[in-house]
């Protein structure tokens, strides 16, 4: 027998063996993917079962090994393949000092975490990605909720992916760790939770290709004007030079973490032709557009809204979202004041593009988990009695011209002048008069609905009709 053949019937037969002895080992083997563990059904039977049914799991078990094979070595090509070209255009790589970079940081922000505070990592993570820790870490102070990481361990980590975004490299990590996580509410014990176990998680950076070499891992300088950092919040920029730290330009930008499952669904999604095309024909327009780029914006763009529901105060996201957008907003608020346990962002993902009467429009799928409960008088009650699903779908809009200042919208900055903003429902800017939400002058927030909607917009009506839905 061959050595591939022979070591497939292996694997088959060791995992036959752990589906028959212990379904318990693939309910948490499923871990915090939501539903179902292990990817079989779990049945009613306490033993072995009947012989047939042994046989038919037998076969599935051989499938699932070959396949898992064959992906793999098809994976590895892949792999080689990008990582040839992402060579040739960045010959001074150096992969142990950028996953000495990457280690430095996964054991930061679980510290960060714990601590509800960001500063020590703000330079070198996006914007998207600190507005998704605030947003969490606003939520659990409301009811007075902490989570504590202990016992972290960094089990191994490696290159998944070299990727290419308009004017952005990207690095994918696939990162195996385990630790203890303890969530605990002084409002509501019902809602504590302990775990310990492992994880696989993939941690996606980002870096210009026409970077500057820098460092923004080792030390607390500013790679511009080379100053003492001050603590950085909202925005991260140097107080001194203005300089905007984490837009890739120096260093690599951590944009993103996503758990296993739903980082093979990004991946599905990706590779779509229609979306790829689609994409590509904003690209031809538009150079600088990038799809991390608008993810992180409409993850921002979405936490915020979550947050302005929760805190009842829409100055929040005035400065990006429309008029209508706003007024649908106001009469939404809640009477009561809700607010999220477990709030978890999954899955970002840019599903459709246009251009129209000189404007881009971007669709984003956001799915998220998260049980609402009701704080009234410092007592927590449950409105949902357990972790709920929620799939939601942003439209993004903005002159075919490109942004007039991007970025800076979202970090508190008027397009205009550059000054700082602050959180206000006043649309103009305090100091030059400026409105701020303009397609000209960044992403602007134009629509928002339930997924469900969406797709039997998109499944009903031509495109035409469509793009008549979201202008």
């Amino acid at each position: 027998m061959k050595q591939i053949p022979r070591l497939i019937l292996c694997i088959s037969i060791l995992v036959l063996i752990v589906f028959l002895s212990s379904s318990e080992l693939y309910a948490r083997a499923g871990g915090g993917g939501g539903g179902g563990g292990g990817g079989f059904s779990s049945g009613s039977s306490s033993g072995g079962g009947e012989p047939e049914t042994i046989l038919i799991m037998i076969g599935i078990v051989f499938i699932v090994s070959v396949s898992g094979f064959i992906s793999s070595s098809s994976k590895k090509k892949r792999l080689n393949k990008e990582k040839k070209i992402f060579l040739i255009n960045n010959p001074d790589f150096d992969p142990e000092a950028f996953k000495k970079k990457v280690e430095l940081s996964f054991f930061a922000i679980q510290d960060a975490w714990s601590r509800k505070d960001l500063t020590k990592v703000r330079k070198y993570i996006s914007d998207g990605f600190y507005q998704r820790f605030i947003s969490q870490f606003k939520m659990m102070d409301t009811f007075l909720q902490t989570n504590v990481l202990s016992k972290i361990r960094l089990k191994k980590l490696h290159i998944d992916s070299y990727k290419e975004d308009g004017p952005f490299d990207i690095i994918h990590i696939e990162i195996d760790g385990s630790m203890k996580d303890q969530l605990k509410c002084e409002l509501k014990s019902s809602i504590n939770k302990k775990n310990n176990g492992s994880f696989t998680e993939f941690w996606s950076f980002i870096r210009k290709k026409n970077h500057i070499a820098k460092d923004l891992y080792s030390t607390d300088l500013c790679p511009n004007c080379e100053a003492k950092l001050q603590p950085l919040g909202k925005a991260s920029k140097c107080s001194y030079c203005n300089c905007i730290l984490n837009s890739g330009k120096f260093d690599w930008v951590l944009y993103k973490i996503t758990q296993s499952s739903a980082y093979d669904k990004e991946y599905s999604i990706s590779k779509k032709a229609a979306i790829h095309a689609k994409i590509g024909e904003l690209k031809k327009i538009d150079p600088e557009f990038s799809v991390q780029s608008i993810e992180n914006k409409a993850s921002n763009a979405y936490l915020q809204i979550l947050l302005s529901h929760t805190k009842k105060d829409l100055s929040l996201v005035r400065r990006f979202v429309t008029n209508k957008i706003f007024f649908q907003l106001e009469e939404a608020l809640p009477k009561e004041t809700e607010v999220f346990n477990q709030l978890c962002l999954n899955e970002i993902n840019l599903i459709n593009a246009a251009s129209k009467n000189g404007k881009h429009i971007v669709a984003i799928s956001l799915c998220s988990t998260g049980q609402k409960v009701i704080l009234k008088d410092d007592k927590l009650k449950l409105k949902d009695q357990k972790i709920a699903f929620q799939s939601m779908v942003i439209f993004l809009t903005c002159d075919d011209s490109g942004a007039k200042n991007p970025d800076t919208l979202y970090t508190h900055n008027c397009p205009s002048c550059g000054k700082d903003i602050i959180d206000s429902l006043d649309i103009n800017c305090i100091h030059c008069g400026e409105q701020l939400n303009l397609f000209e002058n960044d992403w602007i927030v134009s629509g928002y609905m339930p997924k469900k909607e969406y797709e039997e917009s998109y499944t009903y009506n031509t495109s035409e009709e469509l793009e008549s839905l979201i202008w």
